[in-house]
């Protein structure tokens, strides 16, 4: 019994071998599976912790697109109020530029038409005395006419007549009264 013995032996140092061998590969593996479950809870955690981020900034986001339509909005309000506001403003300033310039247009007149009574009442002293009101015709062509007239023409262009123009008004345009006090170029007063 002795080689019997011997082999139960053997067979149980095996069994034991092999069952501390499991025991060690199963402490292993739980000594693992902690670990797996530890970077399991880690990686939750951190994954949580970024949903939570990407959460509060989307939050943020929308809170910030919020406003910024409420400002857009805003914006485009006094946007158009400024505009209406221009508008009213412009035509104001129309109208009370019309206003003015009728009122300069009317000054012009009147001083042009004191001007002209004025220089229709102004005589040039005539020879003969202050009693003779027009002085003798002599025969020369130019003394004929009446003497607040002169004779103008535009030179360049044959065949146009002279054009007959009243002292104190325009060569241009004859029936508009002159606006310039000294005679220029462009003037025939005086």
């Amino acid at each position: 019994m002795n080689g019997c013995e011997l082999m139960e032996k053997q067979q149980l140092l095996a069994a034991k071998e092999e069952a501390k061998l499991a025991e060690e590969e199963t402490r292993w593996y739980k000594i693992r599976l902690e670990e797996c479950h530890g970077q399991m809870r880690e990686a939750e955690i951190i994954w949580r912790h970024q949903v939570t981020l990407a959460e509060k900034k989307a939050q943020d986001s929308s809170l910030r697109a919020q406003e910024l339509e409420r400002e857009i909005s805003e914006l485009r309000r006094e946007n158009s109020d400024l505009r209406r506001e221009n508008s009213d403003l412009r035509r104001e300033n129309s109208s009370e530029l019309r206003r003015e310039v009728a009122h300069l247009k009317q000054r012009l007149d009147a001083i042009c038409r004191r001007r002209q009574a004025e220089e229709y009442m102004r005589q040039d002293p005539t020879p003969g005395g202050p009693y003779r009101l027009h002085p003798p015709l002599r025969g020369h062509p130019v003394s004929r006419r009446a003497p607040n007239f002169t004779r103008t023409s535009l030179p360049g262009l044959p065949g146009v007549r002279p054009v007959v123009a009243q002292v104190g008004t325009c060569t241009r345009s004859p029936l508009v009264p002159c606006a310039t006090s000294p005679p220029t170029a462009s003037c025939s007063a005086r």
